[in-house]
């Protein structure tokens, strides 16, 4: 049903002219609008839904074919009836590509000719409205579909095999063939999973098999067909694959990210089939493969990403930035070649974060603490292997440079002080530590007093001493053992240099300790 036709026509007397032909219409009851220009008619198009436009071609300001163009980029889409005179074929092709219902010429309009006009656009409206009705009970039962699938892959109990032969019936014929295939970026364009659903059923038609297509969370698809044979089997789905490749890229601005094929012979092997095919299209996509990789097994990952984790964790305990830098830029490139699982990479890359938390709020400022909160909530967000290198390089450089500014070390002063924590037990001299770090002797010893505020040994002395107090107050070890641990060969000696920074004696200071637990 009609209700609103609105007119647009330069001419105040064809205006006039048209708009009494459609009042005396005994096809038409609708209100009918009127605009003098292209330019009118859109902006009342903007805020009023008109269901018929009989537009004028040849226009000011916007003409009849630029008023169209605008009219197909909007939401609701009226028909539209181009006017024209008889040397205006021109226009009227180009409005004719735009979609227009039908064309009048100016001079020859009757009666009978709105009549007709009217009956034809609303046997358009009615064809319109149901194949959305259509669309939209397609689209629901779509979604009905893919939401028990997402249940069964989610639910070990439920038995899958009982879905799937409820989608086909319960008329199961084994083998099916299962090809899984992910749109690459899908937070970056919209689409329905009935559109990749009617391309799918348009590519199957040309071979004549029908083909049911599931679909799961992320943008990831699982096509379910009957093969012919088993020799042309392999063949087929190349060939159907590119064609569906082609068709979704053209149609919907998108790739196929990721592609694995797997035969069903038992409904044993339903589930199992489907999350190994979701495993590997999943990691396709991450790591943007070109083929498919080799996965490693589960116990394999595991023990994969533990050890990695181990040493970074450690470096990042010791504060040795480049270190925990070269660690994880290694972890990240090791986890490509072995395509480890993109949802135990992230976490792990998330507990790599909250461990340099505790970093951050111990040695540089509590401020700091939402730096890495961003980069955990930007982890749980990324759908690349890139994204998640990206996001935590430019973590560990935002926290290198705080850590600079805090400790104002340069970094042969920094490398040395890291060197001197992890080896103050050992013997340790100048020579040594300066030739560690590519410096001259002198000039190395002149830079740490600078920069430290203390000569080398003392420096060396503080840590010993400091960790020898650490030891006396955990009351597990005697003098002689601490001494030892610490780096001192000499008992009497070390406890001259305690008493010296300390201010009491090793002895005094653990009974102390001790007397303070009482």
């Amino acid at each position: 049903m009609i209700h609103k036709i609105l007119v647009v026509d330069d001419d105040y007397l064809i205006r006039k002219w048209l708009c009494l032909l459609l009042q005396k219409s005994t096809n038409s009851q609708a209100e009918i609008l009127q605009a003098e220009n292209g330019k009118k008619a859109l902006d009342l198009l903007h805020s009023t839904k008109v269901d018929l436009v009989i537009t004028d071609i040849k226009m000011p300001v916007l003409n009849g074919v630029e008023l169209i163009q605008q009219i197909r980029k909007m939401e609701w889409q009226p028909q539209i009836v181009a006017l024209s005179s008889y040397d205006d074929y021109g226009y009227v092709r180009a409005a004719l590509k735009e979609g227009v219902l039908d064309y009048l010429l100016k001079g020859e309009i009757e009666l009978q000719d709105i009549d007709a006009l009217i009956e034809m656009a609303e046997r358009e409206i009615s064809r319109k409205g149901s194949l959305e009705s259509s669309k939209k009970d397609e689209e629901r039962n779509e979604s009905r579909i893919s939401g028990q699938f997402c249940e069964y892959m989610d639910d070990p109990s439920l038995d899958m095999a009982e879905f799937i032969a409820q989608i086909y019936d319960k008329k199961l014929i084994f083998p099916i063939e299962s090809i899984a295939f992910c749109i690459s970026n899908p937070a970056r364009f919209q689409f329905s999973s009935v559109d990749i659903l009617s391309l799918v059923r348009s590519s199957f038609k040309r071979y004549h098999i029908d083909c049911s297509v599931l679909s799961y969370r992320s943008g990831v698809f699982f096509l379910l067909y009957y093969r012919q044979t088993e020799a042309e089997g392999e063949k087929f789905s190349t060939e159907l694959l590119r064609q569906m490749g082609n068709e979704l890229e053209n149609k919907i601005d998108c790739k196929i990210a990721g592609i694995d094929q797997r035969s069903i012979y038992h409904p044993a092997q339903v589930r199992a089939t489907f999350e190994r095919q979701l495993s590997i299209v999943l990691r396709i996509r991450f790591y943007q493969l070109k083929q498919t990789p080799a996965v490693l097994s589960s116990d394999q990952e595991v023990e994969f990403i533990t050890e990695y984790k181990k040493n970074i964790f450690n470096a990042i305990q010791k504060k040795q930035h480049q270190c925990t830098k070269e660690y994880i830029e290694t972890f990240l490139a090791q986890s490509k070649v072995h395509a480890v699982g993109p949802d135990l990479l992230i976490n792990s890359c998330i507990a790599i974060c909250y461990r340099i938390s505790t970093y951050v709020q111990d040695f540089i400022s509590d401020s700091c603490i939402p730096i890495v909160e961003n980069s955990v909530f930007k982890l749980q967000r990324a759908q690349t292997m890139d994204e998640t290198a990206d996001i935590m390089t430019a973590l560990l450089e935002t926290i290198q440079e705080l850590s600079a500014q805090y400790h104002k070390y340069s970094p042969a002063i920094e490398k040395s002080l890291d060197y001197i924590l992890e080896h103050y037990a050992e013997k340790l001299s100048l020579e040594q530590i300066s030739k560690y770090v590519y410096l001259n002797k002198s000039y190395f010893s002149e830079l740490f007093k600078k920069e430290t505020g203390v000569n080398f040994n003392d420096y060396i002395n503080q840590v010993r001493i400091q960790k020898a107090c650490e030891l006396l107050s955990g009351k597990h070890y005697n003098l002689s053992q601490v001494a030892q641990i610490v780096g001192f060969s000499d008992q009497n000696y070390f406890s001259k240099i305690f008493k010296r920074i300390i201010g009491e004696s090793p002895k005094s200071y653990q009974k102390g300790t001790r007397d303070d637990d009482k």
